[in-house]
Formats: structure tokens, C-alpha cells, sequence
């Protein structure tokens, strides 16, 4: 689904360039839950902007469902709107003026996703559906909590029938119960949906919890370092026998993962970086 090759790409800074990617190669399958984690600057969020179109690399290939979306050879560029995605960012993201129901509307009644306006309605019906929101259409988005409101902003990437999200930890602002609650929430809506996503965190719980694949990036520049499979091991070991994100948290299998996820990351992290690692699942 989503293919990317030889990707690089350079900030200018006062005294030269920083390499935020390098010769990175990434592959995500059709219908994957794809997780990155990395310390700080690894270049995460870059290569997720890469893919959007809100960045342009500097050399390289992406291609989303085989079709060149950028490229160096021949050059390509395809715009952002015309690339079928949906996004969720970290910050809520919804318009304060707008219902709850305009605001997943409103990509589907103007600009490059407009659909026919006899669909709109159904559309944005069977998205509030989704994310249980469907009560809630005609509040005020500011009135809700702000779990509620990412969940407008998750129904709006929805409503537009992406082939892929790319979610930037779009649950980083929340509290910790609200966080775990949203997170076994996004894999019911993703079970339902089959979306093929790619999601951004500096959670090693979130990662392995949420993830088919966790992807470890290098410090600066940024590269794979190692690709852990998540899915067999939820398989294997039942995970999905439990109702709750604690009992598959306390799992051997699942702190085994986290561990060596969070060692990986350990060992990346630069030892002049003013932020310390963010998550060590639980710790320290």
C-alpha cells in the first residue's frame, strides 16, 4: 500500500543542513496498522509529512497503493488532496464554530473531496457511528472533552474513505485513561474499517499495544534501525481474548516487546538531548 524507497530529506539550518532522512526504504501492507517510534528527532513526523505531501523530499520514491506519489526519477509530485489520505494530528483539530456533525461535513461538501450532497449525510452519519459519536452531532465541538473531540477529528479522516490514515500522536494531549480508552477504540474502528494506517508515537505501550509492525527509527539521521513483529505474538498469545488494555499490558509476551523496543531506543537516544526519552512503557 504504501512503498517508499532511497527516501532522503535535509533541513537548512544557519550553519549548513541538518539530514532528517536518509536513504530510508519502507514498505506497509494493505490494510496494516504500521506504528514508528524514535527518540527525539529521528525524523517521525518528517517522513509521515513526506507521505502526506505537506513535505517534499529531497530524493527518492513514495508510492501509495503502487501509484507514484513523489519521485526523483522521473520527477513526480502529486498535491496532497490528491492523494487519498486522511489525518489526525496531535492537536485537536476541529473548527470551535462548527457542530460536531458540520465538522466531519465539511471536507465532503467543499474542496477536493466533495462528495454529491445527497451522500454527505449518510456519510458523516455512519462515521460519528464509528467512533460512538453519533448522539453527539449536534453539540458544539468545544463543548466536548477533549477524547471526544479527537474522536471528531478521527470521524472527519474517516467520512472522507481514505485508503490510508496517517495519524501524528493524535492521542499525545490526552490523560492517561482517556489515552488507553481511545486506543482500544481506534482498534475497534480500524477492525471495522480496514484501513491501511500509519501512526506516529513516542509511546512504546501505545506501540505495541495498536501495532502489526513496529518500526524503530535511528537518531538523526533518520533510518530504520530494526522492524519488530507485533502480529504473530498477539496472535500466539491471545491478546485479543481481553477486554481490558491493562491485562494485555501485563502480559510476558507484551513486556517482553516493549523491553527490547524501549533498549533500542535507549541506546538511540543522543545523551545531550535535553529531553529525555519520553516513554519507557512504564519504566524507568
Amino acid at each position: 500500500m504504501i512503498s517508499i524507497r532511497r527516501l532522503c530529506k535535509a533541513f537548512s539550518v544557519t550553519h549548513g543542513k541538518v539530514e532528517a532522512l536518509k536513504s530510508l526504504d519502507l514498505e506497509v501492507a494493505e490494510g496494516e496498522f504500521f506504528v514508528i517510534v524514535g527518540a527525539s528527532g529521528s525524523g517521525k513526523t518528517t517522513l509521515l509529512r513526506c507521505v502526506a505531501g505537506l513535505e517534499s523530499p529531497d530524493n527518492g520514491e513514495i508510492r501509495i497503493a503502487g501509484r507514484p506519489v513523489f519521485s526523483d526519477t522521473p520527477p513526480t509530485w502529486i498535491p496532497p488532496q490528491e492523494r487519498n489520505f486522511g489525518m489526525v494530528f496531535q492537536s485537536y483539530a476541529v473548527w470551535p464554530h462548527l457542530t460536531v456533525f458540520d465538522n466531519v461535513a465539511l471536507p465532503l461538501r467543499e474542496g477536493a473531496q466533495k462528495i454529491p450532497r445527497s451522500q454527505v449525510n449518510e456519510r458523516v452519519r455512519q462515521a460519528l457511528r464509528m467512533v460512538q459519536l453519533d448522539e453527539q452531532s449536534d453539540r458544539s465541538a468545544t463543548l466536548l472533552s477533549g477524547g471526544q473531540q479527537q474522536r471528531v477529528a478521527l470521524a472527519r479522516a474517516i467520512a472522507v474513505n481514505p485508503r490510508v490514515l496517517l495519524m501524528d500522536e493524535p492521542f499525545a494531549a490526552l490523560d492517561a485513561q482517556t489515552r488507553e480508552f481511545m486506543q482500544a477504540e481506534l482498534l475497534k474502528i480500524w477492525t471495522q474499517a480496514k484501513k491501511t494506517v500509519l501512526f506516529i508515537t513516542h509511546q512504546i505501550n501505545e506501540a505495541v499495544y495498536l501495532a502489526d509492525r513496529v518500526v524503530v527509527m535511528t537518531r538523526r539521521p533518520g533510518r530504520i534501525r530494526e522492524i519488530v513483529d507485533v502480529a504473530p505474538v498477539r496472535k500466539a498469545e491471545g491478546w485479543d481474548r481481553f477486554d481490558r488494555t491493562e491485562e494485555v499490558m501485563d502480559q510476558e509476551s507484551f513486556v517482553h516487546l516493549r523491553t527490547h523496543i524501549w533498549r533500542m531506543l535507549r541506546g538511540e537516544q543522543q545523551t545531550d538531548d535535553p529531553k529525555t526519552l519520553e516513554t519507557t512503557g512504564g519504566m524507568t
